[in-house]
Formats: structure tokens, C-alpha cells, sequence
């Protein structure tokens, strides 16, 4: 019994540490100029770390046609994705999809939608008055064009980063 848990905690620290090192390919990335972080472990460390950067969340699915139509926008390579370029490098950028989503009601402050974009501050708090303005207003954190995103991400960067200069 002692020996099948030992094994047992072997595989499952195996399996951390794999999931820890795993990196999105660059067709899973909103834009490959962005540093993403995309584990739900890289997530965590950043909220109980307190960071230098606000952080910018993107909740996903793979299989969602919205989120693809908002990566592809990411990726166009136009001016709107090099100035969402920019801006990143004042964030944490982070893109947790499908079985990495976060749990909690938190996540989800108005609805389990997706894809859904969410602004945490430095210490890692979650800023429910940073939504998409342009936007439904029954699905605050949705945003399907590259506009809203530039818009929040700059309200976020004068709100969580006042000394910032972008």
C-alpha cells in the first residue's frame, strides 16, 4: 500500500511538473510577439506573487468560433494587433483555455460566456469595472473586435498602472 503511493504521488508531481512546462504552439496564441502565459499553474504564481504588471486574462475554448475569429484578429499583423502588441509589454498577458479555465464565481462575474477578458491589478485582484464599454452590456467582458480590447487595455493600464507610459 505505501509503495503504490509513493508511485502514485510520483506520477502526479510527473504530471505537474509536465503541465508546468508545457508552452502553447503558436497556433494556440492570440499573437506569438506576446509573451502568453497559458497554464493554469503560471496563472496561480502570478496571483500569489505580487507582480510589477497588471494582468490581462483571456478565458477560451478551442473549440469556440468566437475566440477564433478574436485570435485571428490578434494575429492579423495590422496596426490594431502591433498597438495591442505594445500594450502587452505592459502586462502579464495570459490566455488560459478549456481544461485550464479557472474556477470560481470570480471568473465568471457576469456570465460563464466566452471568450471572455478579464484585468487583474499588481496584487493580483480581479477589477470587475474594467469591461468592455463598447460592448453588450449584459456581457461586460466579452469583446469581439481588436477596438474594445485596445480601449480596456488602456483604461486598465490608467487605472492599475497610473505611471505607465503608453
Amino acid at each position: 500500500m505505501k509503495g503504490a503511493l509513493s508511485v502514485f504521488t510520483l506520477l502526479a508531481l510527473q504530471g505537474c511538473l509536465f503541465l508546468r512546462g508545457a508552452q502553447a504552439s503558436d497556433a494556440d496564441m492570440f499573437n506569438k510577439n506576446i509573451d502568453w502565459k497559458s497554464s493554469l499553474v503560471e496563472f496561480n504564481e502570478l496571483r500569489a506573487a505580487e507582480s510589477d504588471k497588471p494582468t490581462m486574462l483571456i478565458v477560451s475554448k478551442e473549440w469556440c468560433s468566437a475566440c477564433k475569429q478574436l485570435k485571428s484578429a490578434f494575429n492579423k499583423g495590422n496596426s490594431e494587433a502591433r498597438e495591442i502588441e505594445e500594450l502587452a509589454k505592459h502586462f502579464n498577458m495570459v490566455n488560459l483555455r478549456d481544461s485550464e479555465e479557472p474556477h470560481g464565481s470570480e471568473y465568471t462575474p457576469d456570465g460563464g460566456y466566452i471568450p471572455r477578458i478579464l484585468f487583474l491589478s499588481k496584487d493580483g485582484k480581479i477589477q470587475n469595472s474594467i469591461h468592455n464599454v463598447m460592448g453588450n452590456p449584459k456581457y461586460k467582458y466579452y469583446y469581439s473586435e481588436l477596438t474594445q480590447v485596445k480601449s480596456a487595455m488602456r483604461r486598465a493600464l490608467r487605472a492599475l498602472a497610473p505611471n505607465t507610459e503608453f
